[in-house]
């Protein structure tokens, strides 16, 4: 690794410790990884998720999903795919809704199966929000 992959890894890790440590809100967190959706910020997030509690993940997973989404064909976007394709399977069912929303270019027929499964037997709360998701974009 380089010298300026070193620097950026550093930088990335530097802007999500704040984050753990509960210094900076969600929406903070959100805006400056969407601003820098690099491979080691994706990375950074990542790392942040595996040691982070249920609502942080969801969180992390939120912003991921943006991530892959808004960016889509950048190096970061598909770092942010290449993991929401394990996290749609994770046993938090806001996780695999963000992930499959993530993933929904990549793979459509994943994202729309998760999708179903998690409107026709999630938590309400869930279910609620793939309702106003397929409302947003028309699905329905």
């Amino acid at each position: 690794m380089g010298q300026s992959e070193e620097d950026a890894v550093d930088l990335a890790k530097a802007m999500i410790q704040p984050y753990t440590d509960d210094e900076w809100d969600d929406q903070t967190l959100a805006r400056l990884s969407l601003a820098l959706p690099y491979v080691p910020v994706v990375d950074s997030l990542i790392d942040c998720f595996r040691g982070s509690e249920e609502h942080k993940r969801q969180s992390i997973a939120e912003i991921v999903s943006c991530i892959a989404r808004e960016h889509y064909g950048s190096l970061g976007a598909e770092r942010a795919q290449d993991i929401l394709e394990s996290w749609i399977a994770n046993r938090n069912e806001v996780v695999r809704f963000h992930s499959a929303i993530g993933l929904w270019v990549r793979n459509r027929g994943r994202a729309a199966g998760v999708l179903r499964k998690l409107h026709a037997s999630g938590s309400s709360e869930v279910q609620a929000m793939v309702s106003d998701l397929t409302d947003e974009w028309g699905l329905r």
